[in-house]
């Protein structure tokens, strides 16, 4: 459901991912297909050329490449960056890692910054978890990302700006009873 001042607009959208990657959570491939009200299909594929990400984004008919060089495939993301070496034991709190990421816009690799905060015991309706806190800063973005990851590599909790994520059974995410997610679009006026 979106929110635009008191009215109320609600919409289901679906979203599937295909993914490919190493082991070490290297990315080699990556499709995301997503469906909006009135059949409207977007789909988006990055792949590991072994010179760089391709990207193709195809929406009503239109299509869009870019090209990102590089020299090694990058991680997808902090989880898939982390999760090995959480599950080998390799990480502890004080620690600091960096990786690249594609950045097609920009059309170069950014940097992703992460440093490992402390542990914390999440307690969700799944269960309770002994998890690491690991902020997350992208050079040249605003804005930063906390990720709880337990010990089997797994994240069970990603807050990032407003939005927060926290892991759930399949069962759960699909229950629909409590009305779903709700958005708001209109934002307060803050003269600054």
């Amino acid at each position: 459901t979106r929110r635009m001042g008191r009215m109320e607009d609600t919409f289901e959208s679906s979203e599937v991912r295909d993914i490919e990657r190493t082991e070490e959570g290297l990315l080699l491939r990556s499709e995301t297909t997503t469906t909006q009200p009135g059949d409207r299909v977007t789909r988006s594929t990055w792949t590991w050329t072994g010179k760089g990400y391709d990207s193709t984004t195809t929406v009503a008919g239109s299509e869009e490449r870019r090209s990102v060089p590089g020299d090694a495939p990058c991680p997808l993301d902090a989880e898939a960056f982390l999760s090995l070496r959480v599950r080998r034991g390799e990480v502890a709190v004080g620690d600091q890692f960096e990786y690249l990421v594609p950045n097609f816009a920009g059309r170069r690799l950014d940097t992703v910054r992460l440093a490992v905060l402390g542990r914390e015991r999440l307690r969700l309706p799944g269960g309770e978890y002994d998890c690491f806190r690991v902020k997350e800063a992208v050079d040249r973005a605003p804005g930063e990302a906390t990720w709880w990851i337990d010990a089997s590599g797994v994240v069970r909790r990603l807050a990032a700006d407003r939005l927060e994520t926290l892991a759930s059974s399949e069962a759960e995410a699909k229950d629909l009873r409590e009305g779903g997610a709700v958005f708001s679009i209109t934002f307060d006026a803050d003269p600054a």
